[in-house]
């Protein structure tokens, strides 16, 4: 049985939910399938939200595989469908950088605004530049759970994007020690589909980690040019997206949106979600800043009340209704303890001035 979503997931951008979609329909996956058990109707296909829950896209990429029957196959043929345009502004992005190594740095600059996961690492070795996967707790463990496709298909993507980046090097023709390795934790895969992998990527089972190891001698190689106007358009809204994920920038838009929407007994749950980011990395950029969802709620509803009791003439009680407390009376107790006047007195303080 598959977990609510609730507010711990993380969250991916759209172009993911929207090239899973066209895969799945060029191979005559219907929607009802696709969305099995992701409470979302085929209009969440046509024009999903900016971002979306990272647990969505693992659910839908598991319905995927079993409707095909064979999960390696279908994240093999659905990576490599995927294009710089799939992964939004930041595969644009991508085309303004000279070098293999130029978008390394970028990837790690912006891979918070395409997802939420922190699960995928960039590690640097003797003989490659490695992105991988988190360890898996053992070989015996489950082979594929829901996230398998997922991350199978990125590393799959990853390969295809930068052969095709690198394309007038001719790397295929490079020697063995200079090819792609793909590392799989598991002992091994039956009728596993290597004429569906591209010439010079080495598969290898049995490893400690799930990685795609790139050489170290096509890092400074050129890229193939691409748009630069438009490159620079997306760096600016990468830029952007970045900026949204900064604790101090949290901070001013956690005020915003709780005066704006004078919703102040949002939840938490509810402000992740509405921020495109988890509970848990939520919670760790405001202990940055060293303050809690709480304190800046508890800020936020004083400064609203100290206003409204300066120039509104409503009554104490439609106040405390405003401001989501239970009653009149508790919110007198709560104003108090942070002012040191009951809101009665400091209105009448503040009118007589």
């Amino acid at each position: 049985m598959l977990k609510a979503l609730g507010g711990s997931q993380d969250f991916v951008a759209k172009e993911y939910i929207l090239s899973l979609r066209d895969y799945a329909l060029s191979k005559g996956v219907t929607t009802e399938t696709l969305l099995l058990n992701t409470q979302k109707d085929a209009d969440f296909l046509l024009n999903p939200p900016k971002y979306v829950s990272e647990t969505i896209l693992h659910t839908m990429g598991k319905n995927l595989s079993m409707a095909l029957g064979d999960v390696m196959l279908a994240a093999i043929e659905f990576g490599q469908t995927m294009t710089l345009a799939s992964h939004g502004v930041l595969g644009m992005a991508i085309q303004g950088c000279h070098t293999l190594q130029d978008t390394t740095h970028l990837a790690r600059r912006y891979a918070q605004t395409r997802a939420s996961s922190r699960s995928l690492n960039i590690v640097t070795e003797a003989d490659g530049l490695c992105i991988r996967y988190d360890k898996t707790t053992s070989h015996s463990a489950q082979k594929y759970d829901d996230h398998f496709f997922s991350k199978f298909t990125t590393l799959i993507n990853i390969e295809v994007l930068v052969r095709q980046l690198l394309q007038q090097h001719a790397i295929t023709h490079y020697p063995h020690s200079q090819e792609c390795q793909l590392h799989i934790p598991f002992k091994s895969y039956p009728h596993f589909p290597y004429d569906k992998i591209q010439k010079g990527l080495c598969v290898k089972f049995n490893c400690d980690y799930l990685q795609l190891k790139i050489p170290l001698a096509w890092m400074p190689l050129s890229l193939r040019e691409g748009d630069k106007a438009l490159a620079e358009m997306a760096t600016n809204e990468c830029e952007k997206d970045l900026k949204l994920h900064s604790p101090k920038d949290i901070v001013n838009e956690i005020y915003k949106q709780l005066e704006q929407k004078d919703n102040y007994t949002m939840s938490l749950v509810e402000l992740a979600q509405s921020l495109s980011i988890s509970v848990s990395t939520l919670q760790r950029r405001l202990r940055e800043v060293n303050n809690t969802f709480k304190d800046i709620k508890a800020e936020a509803r004083l400064n609203k009340a100290k206003l409204l009791l300066k120039h509104s003439p409503q009554s104490i009680e439609n106040i405390a209704c405003t401001l989501g407390f239970s009653d009149a009376s508790n919110f007198t107790k709560s104003f108090k303890g942070r002012v040191g006047l009951t809101p009665k007195d400091y209105r009448k303080e503040n009118m007589s001035n």
